[in-house]
């Protein structure tokens, strides 16, 4: 005989299993070893909506209580659903009481009177927090489920976050027991390297009570599997407009001053593939659509035009001759009611604004079903390409994730940062567009291949020199077997450079509201007005109705800017929906960009003349001036001891002979700036040469002795010089040589030789003991020493070298 589950359970009780029982937020605790939670225990679903009068309840209530022990600062109220997924994080409440039955059934009850469906609910002992933050290997921060992210929410410097690899050889905490701040990162590698041998994948969160690390959540994610953009595509491959028709004219024959439409007629004179797309223009027609009077002639054309799937967009003639960025446009429509509704309606919205009929046109074309959709951005007279890209339509790139690429056609490399593609925008069974989950794979495979990517660089890179501005093109990738794959479709001027992006704090950290459609944005108005605006970060992903609505982005914008409320955005930075929301001056920060693409290397070193124009000729700014003749002399000598130490670390003949070469020509420049004839430098070291000898024969200076302490050359017998070398074996001879070391002195402190210790190989990493608690890491690079102080590790880690390690004999 089966007995019904408890109202109220405890860690080990089997019912803790079942998340309809008591909640997915009570299973995960109960799933994590004992020693790293809080005491808690777990009030089963629904049981709190009777909890008046229920006295049993409230004495086991009590119970429980008394097992958590003293609670000095209470307890914590943690809701707990039976389906509560990752997405629904942060939606159920969480409130502190007091540790006493009648103050938890008080706050359950308010938690549940506040939420539609059934919950259970977590009671745990509360933990003063100094720091909090979140732990996670989900598939959305981490293609490899070995690599954590960890980011603090509370409690720490921002930046204060990073990603690592369980598997690598960083030591780890052995527990959760954790005094100093900095040592949070490592009990976390600990708890990560624990959790990867769970098959699932985590989302944990975290307190820091300045002694230990408590895990106080743990959610499991559920990935589904995806299926191949397009896969719902009926109609089969798209069928070409088929010859000239009536009112719709070819879009590279149009009137002058349509933008959309010049961009078709650039590509073609720029030798570049373009679609076959119409265009419906002209005051008359247009004057008349906006009256719904439709000619026979137009007429028969629409009937032609939706005989298969099309797309009709609009193009707006403007003073500055750049196109209005997300304008209207259909679905693929093959209803002539549809189509013609679309093309009355907006012709008379248009004239509605304001707008002569003379500056609005209709583009057609079939719709183009797409593999990928892509953002290229290139300059005139530049290898240097940057493009982002998603799965599914372009469109997919306002919003929601995409992978990003750095092309050099120069040397045909390609440099990818793949992101997690959650969702993108595809055409489903209905014919609609609409977001899709992504799935496995496809979340985490590259959109563009090698050879597409360096397809897309090319042809922005022929657009760009065609038009001798920096330019961005819309690619569609195509989905078919056909040899021609990339499709340009769409180009603009560049707005911005990418170094001005701001990155946001991180993927979980900080309180966010999520904004769909105009009623989030009222209700987040409300809140905030007549306040002083709380600390949010409005997270931007429209409905799909919205998902191009101008009029809604710069409505978000407005709040946003009069709130001082940051706007996170997913979407690319190159799309319309960045460069619209950064010309309000709104505050917009992108979700993991790629932080390369806007990085900046200072120098402040003497390069050789054309260094500047090669970068440029790259893709990259260089900011560089000329050097007066009393700065350049110092410049020289400092640049002298770095070419030096490349010599030094030259790997092969060829490479020495580079290094050689440079430094030879720093001599000529340096002998300009002293205003001495290079002949005289020659001379010079003629009579040295004559006087002293020069360096050929290879001889190394040991040690000096007083004159008293051994024979001299002139005594019997004239020894040669070399004879006054100690007589040192074989075997030993490179440890007597090997002068040059690392030294420890008093007072934490070191000295470090600007020649690299012998033996010591470049950009090796060597460990030396500061003191009982700390160890200095040295790595002598090729133009500079790199330091790092860190806890000293106790005990030998594999492949860790010696710093003092001596020379074996022999």
């Amino acid at each position: 005989m089966t007995h019904p589950p408890s109202d109220v359970a405890t860690r080990g009780d089997r019912a803790l299993k079942e998340a309809n029982l008591f909640g997915a937020k009570a299973v995960g605790l109960a799933a994590l070893p004992k020693s790293w939670t809080p005491k808690f225990f777990a009030l089963r679903v629904g049981v709190v909506a009777q909890a008046a009068d229920n006295k049993t309840l409230e004495r086991r209530i009590r119970a429980a209580l008394k097992d958590l022990g003293h609670c000095p600062d209470g307890v914590m109220v943690r809701s707990s659903a039976p389906e509560e997924e990752l997405q629904q994080r942060g939606a159920f409440d969480s409130v502190p009481c007091a540790a006493n039955a009648k103050a938890v059934i008080e706050s359950a009850a308010s938690i549940a009177g506040n939420n539609a469906q059934p919950l259970g609910f977590v009671v745990q002992a509360r933990i003063p927090g100094v720091a909090t933050g979140h732990l996670s290997n989900e598939r959305r921060v981490s293609q490899d489920r070995r690599r954590w992210l960890w980011e603090p929410e509370l409690g720490l410097a921002a930046g204060f976050n990073d990603r690592f690899r369980v598997d690598s050889d960083v030591p780890t905490r052995t527990s959760l027991k954790c005094a100093e701040l900095e040592d949070i990162p490592r009990v976390l590698r600990f708890v990560a390297r624990k959790m990867t041998k769970v098959p699932q994948r985590l989302h944990l969160e975290w307190v820091w009570d300045s002694s230990r690390i408590w895990i106080v959540q743990r959610d499991v994610e559920e990935a589904a599997p995806g299926s191949p953009p397009g896969n719902t595509w009926a109609h089969g491959a798209p069928v070409p407009l088929d010859g000239p028709l009536r009112v719709f004219a070819f879009a590279a024959d149009s009137p002058r001053g349509f933008p959309k439409a010049e961009n078709v007629r650039t590509f073609a004179r720029a030798g570049l593939p373009h679609g076959d797309v119409r265009i419906l223009s002209g005051p008359v027609v247009i004057a008349r659509l906006a009256e719904d009077q439709i000619s026979r002639e137009l007429d028969r054309d629409l009937r032609e035009l939706v005989a298969h799937p099309v797309v009709v967009r609009t193009d707006i003639r403007s003073e500055s001759g750049e196109p209005v960025l997300l304008s209207r446009r259909t679905d693929d429509c093959t209803d002539y009611g549809e189509l013609r509704s679309f093309l009355t309606t907006t012709a008379k919205g248009f004239l509605d604004e304001g707008r002569a009929p003379k500056d609005v046109a209709f583009l057609v074309h079939r719709f183009l079903l797409g593999e990928a959709g892509a953002f290229g951005m290139a300059r005139p007279k530049s290898d240097r390409v940057m493009i982002d890209a998603t799965w599914g339509l372009p469109d997919g790139l306002l919003f929601h994730p995409h992978d990003s690429y750095k092309v050099d056609l120069g040397s045909r490399t390609v440099d990818r940062y793949l992101r997690c593609k959650t969702d993108y925008i595809d055409v489903n069974a209905n014919d609609e567009w609409r977001s899709r989950p992504a799935g496995t794979p496809w979340d985490w495979k590259a959109s563009l291949s090698k050879s597409v990517a360096l397809q897309i660089a090319e042809q922005a890179t022929k657009v760009a020199e065609y038009v001798g501005e920096s330019i961005e093109v819309m690619f569609f990738i195509l989905k078919s077997e056909a040899e021609q794959k990339v499709l340009p479709w769409f180009f603009d001027k560049a707005k911005r450079p990418l170094a001005d992006i701001r990155a946001a704090p991180g993927f979980y950290v900080g309180e966010k509201v999520r904004i769909e459609d105009g009623d989030d944005l009222a209700a987040l108005a409300a809140s905030v007005s007549g306040n002083e605006a709380p600390k949010l970060t409005l997270q931007l992903r429209p409905s799909f109705e919205l998902l191009r609505s101008r009029e809604f982005i710069l409505e978000v914008a407005k709040v946003a800017r009069e709130h001082k409320l940051p706007i996170e955005l997913e979407g690319s930075q190159l799309s319309h929906v960045y460069y619209l929301l950064d010309e309000t001056e709104a505050p917009v920060r992108c979700v993991n960009p790629w932080v390369q693409a806007a990085r900046r290397q200072p120098f402040g070193k003497l390069v050789r003349d054309q260094i500047p124009i090669r970068i440029e000729r790259h893709g990259e700014y260089a900011a560089f001036y000329t050097a007066s003749r009393h700065e350049l002399a110092a410049l020289i000598r400092a640049k002298m001891i770095e070419e030096a130490t490349e010599y030094y670390w030259a790997p092969d003949k060829a490479s020495s002979l580079e290094e050689l070469a440079d430094i030879h020509e720093l001599l000529r420049a340096a002998a300009e700036s002293l205003e001495v004839p290079f002949r005289e430098v020659e001379r010079v070291a003629a009579s040295k040469r004559s006087e002293r000898g020069g360096f050929e024969g290879g001889l190394v200076l040991v040690e000096t002795r007083d004159v008293n302490e051994g024979p001299r050359i002139e005594d019997s017998g004239s020894p040669s010089p070399r004879s006054l070398l100690p007589a040192v074996p074989q075997g030993k001879r490179r440890r007597a040589l090997a002068s040059r070391r690392v030294h420890r002195l008093p007072g934490r402190r070191l000295t470090l030789p600007l020649v690299p210790p012998t033996g010591w190989e470049l950009d090796e990493s060597r460990a030396v003991a500061l003191d009982a608690e700390d160890e200095v890491v040295v790595a002598y690079g090729p133009t500079g020493i790199q330091l790092q102080i860190r806890p000293r590790h106790r005990g030998p880690a594999t492949g860790q070298i010696e710093l003092f390690k001596e020379v074996a004999d022999g």
